[in-house]
């Protein structure tokens, strides 16, 4: 398990919203003219070419990097659940 600094951790969740917002507009094509569209993401290091048939397969990928995004703001802010036990809830709760 690889220990990331604050600035890499908001770094990468930077470079993920940036693809986020280009699988939108891509989105929004598709949904306006119905035709196969290409997504092209170069961020200096790495190059991402995509090519989607369909505005379901968009969705998808946008549900999976904001999964992505997600899983790295809970390891930048934490995740806390806090468990009760029913005698201290009020009773209108119950």
């Amino acid at each position: 398990m690889s220990v990331y600094s604050r600035a890499e951790i908001e770094s990468k969740i930077v470079t993920y919203k940036k693809i986020l917002e280009g699988l939108e507009s891509c989105l929004a094509n598709i949904q306006l003219t119905g035709d196969i569209q290409q997504y092209s993401f170069q961020d200096g290091q790495s190059t991402i070419n995509t090519t989607y048939r369909s505005a379901s397969e968009i969705t998808k990928a946008i549900h999976e990097i904001n999964s992505i995004i997600e899983r790295w703001a809970n390891k930048l802010d934490g995740r806390v659940t806090l468990l009760r036990d029913a005698d201290v809830l009020p009773r209108r709760w119950l």
